[in-house]
């Protein structure tokens, strides 16, 4: 058993199906029918044939809609993080989310997940001045989480030189922005289960 291992899990795309509704939300909204594997990048708007700030703008109307505040958990991840937690780890969820969409997020949190957190932090938040600048590297550091869960490469630039394992979840290899080359020493997931599996196999 692990004590006190501590591991940071990003939330959208990780804990949440966010990237999914996001994509489905856009198709509505500009007639297309894509999925998340059709995505190069996360902020495609050349394929949606509309400016970047378009496609931001539709990006905030989501976020502050019902269907975010509603959203599910991903498919196996309150399982997991039972499992990590009866195994010893502490979990924290480390996200970056616009200005204004930091109350909502940890009421879906608790709503979803309960205590499986130990604590919502957020990274890269304008709304929140200094406490929201540090990188999700940083903040895992500073806590002292040994493992960061993400599904974005960028957001796990500058793991290895704070001391952190970064482990890229790719769901159900169904994310289109995870298909790049993949750094030499990051762990790539498919699901929850494989998830939990490499976690343990790490903390033990």
């Amino acid at each position: 058993m692990a004590r006190d291992f501590k591991i940071g899990f990003d939330l959208d795309g990780v804990s949440f199906p966010t990237p999914q509704l996001i994509v489905a939300h856009w198709n509505n909204v500009f007639g297309r029918n894509y999925g998340t594997i059709d995505l190069p990048a996360l902020m495609p708007h050349e394929m949606y044939g509309v400016s970047a700030e378009e496609l931001q703008r539709e990006l905030l109307v989501f976020f502050h809609s019902q269907g975010f505040r509603d959203m599910p958990p991903l498919d196996g991840a309150v399982e997991g993080l039972r499992r990590l937690s009866e195994f010893g780890c502490i979990s924290y969820a480390i996200t970056t989310k616009p200005a204004g969409v930091e109350q909502a997020t940890l009421e879906s949190v608790r709503r979803h997940f309960g205590d499986l957190f130990a604590e919502v932090l957020f990274s890269n938040t304008s709304g929140l001045g200094v406490a929201g600048r540090e990188t999700k590297p940083q903040i895992a550091h500073r806590i002292g989480a040994k493992v960061l869960v993400d599904d974005y490469l960028p957001s796990l630039n500058g793991c290895f030189e704070s001391g952190v394992t970064g482990l890229l979840f790719d769901h159900n290899l169904d994310y289109g922005w995870c298909k790049r080359q993949i750094p030499e020493g990051l762990g790539v997931v498919r699901n929850w289960n494989e998830l939990v599996d490499k976690i343990e196999a790490i903390a033990d």
